[in-house]
């Protein structure tokens, strides 16, 4: 087995070249924003959107520039909303989130992520999801629908293979 696989500082090296190779390759990031309800003087202000870090969407990961992993939350794209037509209770929040987004000053175009997740090695356990520990390691889960899991590297390597060297047109 991969020492890199059982070790959180080997896994981290890992991250660190991850980010070494997106950053070179010049790879596609997102924003990773935080959702915030301010008060002043006991009022209720408008809800705002802060841009916390950059990251790149990795699967059912999000890596940072600094090399910090998050699981990923709710991911859209930043446009200008349309008017609500009483689709779903869910495309209505997509639809405030966008125009929050506009308000608080993130560009029509960029994709943010909200309600992400920290990921903390040293709490992950054999059930915890997207990333689980085992004896043999580290292994990630392939899909939020799937149960298969992935040894960390193997993982990592694809999905940053495929932020670098994007197929034609993607």
């Amino acid at each position: 087995m991969d020492e890199a696989l059982t070790d959180a500082g080997n896994v981290n090296q890992l991250l660190t070249r991850a980010v070494d190779s997106l950053r070179t390759a010049q790879a596609r990031d997102e924003v990773l924003v935080e959702y915030a309800r301010p008060r002043w003087a006991g009022l209720r202000l408008a809800p705002k959107l802060t841009t916390i870090a950059r990251v790149w969407r990795l699967g059912v990961l999000l890596l940072g520039h600094d090399a910090a992993l998050y699981a990923t939350g709710t991911t859209l794209r930043v446009s200008e909303p349309r008017h609500p037509n009483a689709q779903s209770a869910l495309a209505e929040e997509r639809r405030e989130l966008r125009a929050i987004a506009l308000r608080s000053g993130i560009a029509a175009g960029e994709t943010i992520n909200v309600d992400v997740r920290d990921i903390r090695f040293e709490e992950l356990t054999a059930l915890t999801r997207p990333i689980a520990r085992v004896d043999a390691g580290f292994f990630v889960q392939w899909s939020p629908k799937s149960d298969a899991l992935a040894p960390i590297g193997t993982y990592l390597a694809e999905r940053v293979a495929l932020l670098v060297d994007q197929p034609t047109g993607a």
